[in-house]
């Protein structure tokens, strides 16, 4: 006996179809369809349709009563479109649409598949043949391609596991694919790519010299404080390395004078793209800081300046790239060209003329970080890469096995994750409803900005309960962006503020003011804050120099002692 809640089996389901009462009511259905078709005047209507895989496909379609009259599926890799078509169609049809459609496409995608249509019923007296024979071969007929269509529809379902879903997404104007992220990543008019420089010179980076692993920053060395005067034989051996990289630094030079950037990297690869400039971006800021010191040393200031200009501009070369991991590495780089302009402030006099370009370039770094622009593209760019492995979990699942990179943790994660795979359409959904409402999140400015963190805790929790395995772990890896976007505006505000301070003693007789108040709206437009809790910067006048500071990611006043990665504030010394 057939258990209840079990699958027929093929015999079962062939003998059902040969029922004269089932067939019957299969050629009602199918020629009351026929004649719904051709008394109808309704239009057609178009149908865009992204599949799990990647593959878009669209078509037009005349309805019936709302629906799609037979079955789509993708070109690409065959899985069934029907039910998504089937909701493109109500959108369209309804006068209050929701909010998720079809993204709006060309159409030069391939025709869609679809299970033939019945022909039309015969009419009138065939010649040679009765009409009871007529009959027959038209049941006979409806049957087999019922039969079919019955037959592939289980084996679709009983396959449901491994193949690509496909997913109605938000026409929200973001990428929805590698493909397009990798379009979205625009290219800048001709001769004025700074990324063009910025490549060659992180190419012709040399820091492989003898000494070189002794040095700060680029080896185990220790920097003196700011304005402590450098030990002879450091500066003789920092001095060989400039030299040995003057084609390097010229480089990094000419990329600060323009204003985009577009790395030739290919991103439709998805989360297995390659960005070989991240590599070296580090040692190249690094350089420029040790360049700045060497110079504001020897008391150059001008030059001191530019090295701190090239390394602000070679950061901000990442701004439009939208890659998390681009991202995260450029907000690590960030504090080194602050580092840089905190040691040249602290050594050498900086002309007005320098501390005028040095102001506008950190105003500029700090608008496009306070809006929060490249990180919003940076997690759009996470969810179009996330999304393949949400529409093909087995084809993930295989490349971990094949030995994907990842650290032993998150791998052991991953794996869990894919071989408890249940409702593929709810990971798929529960990942798209926690994007809008984290980029909805986003939109506030600091610090309510960094309750995005708790938001995406939350949701990832929500997922773990419902058994979402994928879209926790999708999910999760969104927790620390708001509180290292924070730390980067920090250090640039600091940059800032610094820079309007310098103005001010400037013009003061190197009196600094007694507070940042007197800074606004000659040297600074507004008052600086505090990215953590929304408090103006904190800032002491210390004799000749001061000290500025943010309270850093712990949230606490610790009264600008330096962080020491747990505790400490975010601090800027300047001691004369």
């Amino acid at each position: 006996m057939k258990k209840s809640g079990s699958k027929p089996s093929a015999v079962h389901t062939l003998a059902r179809l040969q029922s004269p009462l089932f067939r019957k009511n299969e050629l009602f259905r199918l020629l009351t369809l026929l004649t719904h078709r051709l008394n109808s005047e309704q239009t057609l209507l178009p149908v865009k349709i992204l599949c799990g895989c990647g593959q878009k496909y669209a078509f037009d379609v005349e309805p019936i009563d709302g629906r799609m009259a037979y079955n789509v599926k993708c070109p690409s890799c065959g899985i069934d479109g029907t039910e998504v078509a089937n909701q493109v169609i109500a959108e369209q049809l309804s006068t209050d649409a929701p909010g998720l459609s079809v993204r709006k496409e060309p159409k030069t995608y391939a025709p869609p598949v679809s299970i033939p249509r019945p022909p039309p019923p015969i009419m009138g007296r065939q010649p040679n043949r009765s009409s009871t024979g007529g009959k027959k071969w038209l049941i006979a007929s409806i049957g087999t391609l019922v039969a079919g269509g019955c037959l592939a529809l289980l084996f679709a379902r009983s396959h449901h596991k491994s193949a690509p879903v496909a997913l109605v997404l938000a026409n929200d104007g973001l990428p929805h694919t590698p493909r397009d992220l990798n379009m979205w990543y625009a290219e800048p008019p001709p001769g004025q790519n700074a990324a063009t420089f910025y490549s060659q010179g992180l190419e012709e980076l040399r820091l492989d010299k003898a000494g070189a692993p002794n040095l700060p920053l680029v080896g185990k060395g220790k920097l003196p404080p700011p304005g402590v005067p450098l030990p002879g034989a450091m500066k003789a051996k920092l001095r060989e390395l400039l030299n040995s990289n003057q084609e390097a630094l010229q480089l990094l030079g000419q990329g600060s004078r323009y204003q985009m950037s577009r790395y030739p990297v290919d991103l439709t690869p998805g989360h297995d793209g390659v960005l070989p400039h991240l590599a070296k971006m580090r040692n190249a800021v690094q350089l420029l800081e040790l360049s700045a010191i060497v110079h504001a040393e020897e008391h150059d200031g001008a030059q001191g300046a530019q090295d701190v200009v090239s390394a602000v501009g070679l950061t901000r070369s990442l701004q439009s790239e939208p890659i998390l991991t681009s991202q995260y590495m450029r907000a690590s780089c960030v504090p080194n060209p602050v580092a840089a302009l905190e040691q040249l402030l602290g050594r050498t006099i900086v002309s007005p003329q320098s501390l005028s370009e040095l102001s506008t370039i950190f105003a500029q770094a700090e608008k496009q970080d306070a809006e929060g622009e490249a990180f919003n593209r940076a997690i759009a760019g996470e969810r179009a890469c996330s999304l393949v492995i949400l529409g093909a979990p087995q084809e993930f699942l295989t490349k971990l096995n094949a030995g994907l990179a990842m650290p032993p943790d998150e791998r052991k994660q991953w794996i869990a994750a894919l071989q408890n795979v249940r409702d593929v359409a709810g990971e798929q959904t529960c990942y798209e409803s926690a994007f809008q409402q984290i980029m909805s999140a986003r939109q506030e400015p600091f610090p309510e900005r960094l309750k995005t963190g708790v938001l995406v805790r939350k949701l990832a929790s929500e997922a773990t309960e419902r058994k979402l395995g994928m879209s926790a772990l999708l999910i999760a890896g969104l927790a620390g962006t708001a509180a290292r976007e924070a730390a980067c505006l920090a250090h640039i505000r600091l940059g800032m503020t610094a820079t309007a301070l310098e103005r001010f003693r400037g013009t003061h007789n190197n009196h600094s003011p007694a507070s940042l108040s007197e800074l606004t709206p000659e040297y600074l437009p507004g008052m600086p804050l505090d990215p953590f809790d929304g408090q103006p910067l904190r800032y002491r006048s210390k004799g000749t120099g001061y000290l500025l500071y943010s309270i850093g990611p712990d949230l606490k006043d610790d009264s600008g002692l330096p962080s020491n990665g747990k505790t400490g504030d975010i601090r800027f010394l300047v001691g004369r």
